[in-house]
């Protein structure tokens, strides 16, 4: 979505009347819009980052805020991941302002307030930048702000298309002669003898000659080496441009871009592509994509240094300072001024040089604590960006390279308070660090000391209650062995009582068998005595004579004592009548 972002001016060309008795004369001048400047390339996420800039110059009314616009469309395309179509009859082309006719529409050098992110081969992000200048020779703009804008566009610009209409003039060429002059002396000057300037393309809008020259980059080609060749009836003067001009940009190279048709050509009020002519669809892809081939693009360069963000907001002030007058300034100045730039540049890196190298040594050093350690780090990062701050270009104009290198060692030794106060406040932490540590060992000495009170107690009594625990044992045991024992004697007690039973028993049957006996003996001793009685009583002999007395038959000579031993062993005697057999008293008293 572009409908936040707008082309924003950054040098706009103002013009004051000054009136006096003998004429009018219009005064111009070049203002930097510097917020605008700022709110572009200061954001956060883009100032440090390497950044291109795709510019478009050329004549008045040509087409180039038309052209710029194929080129924000494609960049938002690109930045949606390549989702969808970017050129079709209705592409929008109300990013930067364009109209048809004859009228002047952009006035000095716009920026696109968005920048874009890509990458370079490496991988590294890009900022891309569109930048859109004032049409040049025009019947307003003199020919000194012509020049003005085309220089300040060329030398701030990685990729300047310098926009034609249906052929190259020489005076196109002569528009380049202050580049290549600037170039030829930086070449001069400089020890890395790197190109001033990066790359030109001329872009051949309406191209009338397809037939000797095809469109696009061949036919370009085919058709700048015609034009760029040193022929030996050429003036030394026109060689000698074409030499310099071959020297001044890393490269060189011309676009042959149809027509798109009568329908763009007029006023496009609806601001949309519409329909063109399908070369010029096919070609004009072509040549915006080149710009980004495989997605990538280049960055900025200066005699061989990269710029970042910040570095080109410094050219665009530097620039200014010596642009804003009415005559175009001096090819020594220009050089000048792009010498204070490439200091500046070659400042912020011996900066960043130290910054990465102080940050790199301190991250292998965690925590640092010592300041000779500090100093040796210091020591070694400056020496790194000075040889950083020493491989600069070197262009005229560097004389103040000591006021340069004062600021630098006024940085290096700021930066170096600042490590100091790190490193003693890391000091502190590992002093305070220290006596926590200190703390938490005198503490954990005491939990140590009181855990072994604690397991010292425990096992007194653990040992007290496997003690106790045997002592119960024992008892339990001892207890078990009387309980036993009682049992023992409680049952022999008793087998004895079953013996005693048994003989009690066995005495009882034994005396119940002598009673039975005794009894049957008496029994039949009391039938033989009965059998006896009766045979006496029947016999003559019973009867006695009657001198014979009854009184025998109670002697004690009928009475016989028997003994008798008890189980117990006790002797008793018993006495038995033998007349009736049955026990009586003792007749002996």
């Amino acid at each position: 979505m572009t409908s936040n972002h707008c082309a924003v001016p950054v040098i706009v060309l103002e013009e004051e009347k000054k009136s006096s008795l003998f004429s009018n004369k219009i005064k111009t001048s070049y203002k930097l819009n510097a917020a605008g400047l700022t709110k572009i390339l200061g954001q956060k996420d883009f100032i440090d980052k390497k950044v291109a800039v795709i510019s478009i110059a050329g004549a008045f009314r040509k087409g180039k805020s038309f052209l710029l616009n194929f080129f924000v469309n494609y960049l938002e395309f690109l930045s949606n991941g390549g989702r969808g179509e970017w050129l079709n009859e209705e592409t929008p082309l109300d990013k930067f302002h364009w109209r048809g006719g004859s009228k002047r529409d952009t006035n000095g050098i716009y920026l696109w307030s968005r920048p874009y992110l890509l990458e370079d081969k490496d991988g590294e992000e890009i900022v891309v930048l569109l930048m859109d200048t004032q049409g040049t020779f025009d019947h307003k703009t003199t020919i000194n702000d012509c020049a003005t804008i085309f220089a300040l566009s060329t030398l701030i610009s990685s990729v300047q298309i310098f926009n034609v209409s249906q052929q190259i003039q020489e005076d196109d060429f002569n528009n380049l002669r202050l580049f290549t002059e600037v170039a030829q002396m930086a070449q001069d000057e400089n020890q890395k003898k790197t190109t001033a300037f990066q790359k030109l393309r001329f872009l051949i809008r309406d191209w009338p000659n397809s037939d000797e020259y095809g469109y696009g980059f061949e036919g370009g080609a085919e058709y700048l080496e015609k034009l760029l060749a040193i022929k030996p009836k050429q003036k030394k003067e026109l060689q000698k441009l074409r030499t310099s001009l071959k020297n001044s940009f890393e490269r060189i190279d011309a676009f042959l871009m149809p027509h798109p048709g009568l329908r763009v050509a007029s006023n496009n009020s609806d601001k949309v592509l519409g329909k063109v002519e399908v070369d010029f669809k096919e070609y004009l892809e072509q040549f915006v994509t080149s710009h980004f081939k495989e997605n990538f693009v280049e960055p900025k360069t200066m005699h061989g240094e990269t710029l970042t963000c910040r570095g080109l907001m410094n050219l665009f002030g530097a620039y200014m300072k010596i642009f804003n007058s009415d005559k175009l300034p001096k090819v020594k100045t220009i050089l000048e001024a792009t010498a204070e730039v490439m200091l500046s540049v070659a400042e912020t890196k011996a900066k960043q040089e130290y910054d990465t190298q102080m940050k790199e040594k301190m991250s292998n050093t965690i925590n640092l604590t010592k300041i000779d350690v500090l100093n040796g780090f210091h020591s070694a990062s400056v020496d790194a960006a000075r040889k950083v701050f020493a491989s600069r270009p070197r262009l005229s104009g560097d004389f103040s390279v000591a006021t340069i290198q004062q600021k630098l060692q006024t940085y290096f030794e700021e930066r170096l308070v600042e490590h100091k106060r790190v490193v003693e406040q890391n000091l502190k932490v590992a002093e305070e660090n220290e006596r926590i540590e200190a703390e938490k060992a005198r503490l954990a000495e005491e939990e140590r000391i009181a855990k072994k009170k604690i397991k010292d107690e425990e096992d007194r009594l653990a040992r007290l209650k496997a003690e106790q625990e045997e002592a119960l044992r024992k008892e339990r045991e001892e207890n078990e062995r009387k309980r036993r024992a009682e049992e023992e004697r409680l049952r022999q007690q008793q087998l004895e009582q079953q013996r005693e039973n048994e003989r009690l028993r066995q005495e009882r049957e034994r005396i119940e068998v002598e009673l039975r006996r005794a009894q049957q003996a008496a029994e039949a001793a009391e039938r033989q005595r009965e059998m006896a009685s009766r045979a006496f009583f029947t016999s003559p002999a019973f009867y006695p004579s009657p001198s014979q007395s009854y009184s025998n038959y109670n002697s004690p000579s009928n009475v016989r004592s028997e003994t008798y031993t008890s189980s117990r062993g006790n002797v008793f005697t018993r006495y038995r009548d033998m007349d009736t057999g049955r026990f009586t008293k003792n007749p002996y008293g």
